[in-house]
C-alpha cells in the first residue's frame, strides 16, 4: 500500500488494521485478548491521539482514531505494535519466534464525522458479519462491548473511548446490515488503501503519493478510437 502523502493531511480521522502474517490468529486465548486491550489502554498517554472505536477478531484488528498531528500516527500505531509483538512472543514461546504481522499497518483517512459513523458501524459490526455472535455487541473485545474484562482475577481497562455521542439507537443500527454500497466502499479502501470520503475530497487528497490508490489494479483497458 502506497504511504500517505503527509503533505497532504495535517490531522483527521483515520481507520487502521493489522492482519496476522499468513492471516494466522494473533490472539489464541482471553489472555491474548486482553493483553492487547492492555496495551491500548496504556499507549503512550504524551501523543494527542484520540481512540474512537476498536475490534480485536481472531487474526486481525481494527481501530478507528484521530489524529492532530500526522506525525503522532505512526508514532502511536508502532508503538503498539511494536510492544505487542514483544509480549505476543514472551507469551506464546511455544508457537515459536518470527514476525506475527503480515506487514506494515495500514491506514485509511476518514473526510468527518459522517463517513466516520460508517466506518464505527463496519468496525464494531465485524464479529457480527464474520458469525461469531449473534449480536454484535456480545462480542466482548471491541468499543461496542461494556462488559468488564478479567485476566484471571484482574480487570483489563479498556481503551478511553472520546465521548462521541452514538445515540440510544446505536446498538440496532450496528446490528443492522449496511447498505450494500457503503459495505463494498469499505471493502474497496480497504483492499486498496483507499481514503473514505467524498469523491472530490478523495481526489484532492490522492494526488501524487496516494493516486494509486484509486486507480484499478492492471494494465490501463485500450481505448478504441474511432472517427
Amino acid at each position: 500500500m502506497p504511504r500517505i502523502n503527509r503533505g497532504a493531511l495535517e490531522q483527521g480521522f483515520f481507520h487502521v488494521l493489522n492482519r496476522g502474517n499468513h492471516r494466522q490468529q494473533l490472539f489464541h486465548n482471553v489472555e491474548d485478548y486482553a493483553m492487547f486491550m492492555g496495551l491500548l489502554a496504556s499507549a503512550d498517554e504524551r501523543l494527542p491521539v484520540k481512540v474512537w472505536g476498536y475490534c480485536l477478531m481472531p487474526n486481525h484488528w481494527h481501530l478507528v482514531i484521530e489524529v492532530t498531528r500526522m506525525p503522532d500516527l505512526s508514532k502511536w500505531v508502532h508503538g503498539v505494535c511494536n510492544r505487542h509483538v514483544r509480549l505476543f512472543h514472551r507469551e506464546n514461546r511455544r508457537l515459536g519466534g518470527g514476525h506475527i504481522y503480515q506487514g506494515r499497518y495500514k491506514s485509511f483517512p476518514i473526510q468527518d464525522e459522517n463517513y466516520l459513523y460508517t466506518v464505527l458501524r463496519y468496525v464494531e459490526a465485524n464479529p457480527l458479519r464474520a458469525k461469531l455472535v449473534t449480536r454484535a455487541e456480545d462480542w466482548p473485545w471491541s468499543s461496542l462491548s461494556k462488559k468488564p474484562i478479567f485476566d484471571g482475577l484482574i480487570e483489563v481497562p479498556r481503551p478511553k473511548l472520546e465521548p462521541w455521542p452514538r445515540g440510544p439507537h446505536w446498538l440496532e443500527e450496528v446490528n443492522l446490515a449496511l447498505p450494500v454500497e457503503k459495505l463494498q466502499g469499505l471493502r474497496l479502501c480497504v483492499q486498496r488503501g483507499q481514503p473514505l470520503g467524498e469523491e472530490r475530497w478523495v481526489s484532492e487528497l490522492t494526488r501524487g503519493d496516494l493516486a494509486s490508490t484509486v486507480r484499478p489494479h492492471g494494465r490501463p483497458r485500450k481505448v478504441k478510437i474511432t472517427e
